[in-house]
């Protein structure tokens, strides 16, 4: 797996030698009454120096998530003989997935102003999949 691109608020933490300077925002709410499943919503949104923003924003409907270990090699594509050793547990619940016909989402929207993300994100393009992942814990090695 590459890291293309890092948006960061601060870009001189750098390690893949591909990040840029952002504004980043997030808000998160999760309520639940009683034994009923619990709601949720999230926002977040990247602003670029260059102008660009990137948003996505999701309201849903929570259940029981999941626990999973995975070991992650993420390389730089500026630098591809570099790469850093993820090992993580987490809680990931499915939101949304297209191929499952799993949908717990009442809302969602994501867009992008990112002139490098165009040709990318163009309108043509199909959300498939979404997971919540509230909580992540990860340690990070170098090779």
């Amino acid at each position: 797996m590459y890291a293309t691109r890092v948006y960061a608020t601060d870009s001189s933490l750098n390690p893949y030698k591909n990040s840029v300077s952002a504004m980043i925002s997030r808000t998160s709410e999760l309520s639940a009454e009683g034994n009923a499943a619990a709601s949720g919503s999230e926002e977040w949104t990247v602003k670029t120096s260059d102008g660009g923003t990137l948003s996505f924003r999701m309201k849903y409907i929570g259940n029981t998530p999941s626990y999973g270990e995975s070991e992650s090699f993420i390389y730089s594509n500026v630098e591809p003989d570099f790469y850093r050793i993820y090992r993580q547990k987490h809680l990931t619940e499915l939101v949304k997935s297209v191929s499952a016909k799993v949908d717990r989402t009442t809302e969602h929207a994501f867009s992008t102003t990112i002139p490098e993300m165009a040709s990318m994100f163009d309108g043509s393009e199909e959300l498939i999949g979404i997971l919540n992942v509230p909580i992540y814990w990860r340690q990070t090695y170098l090779p």
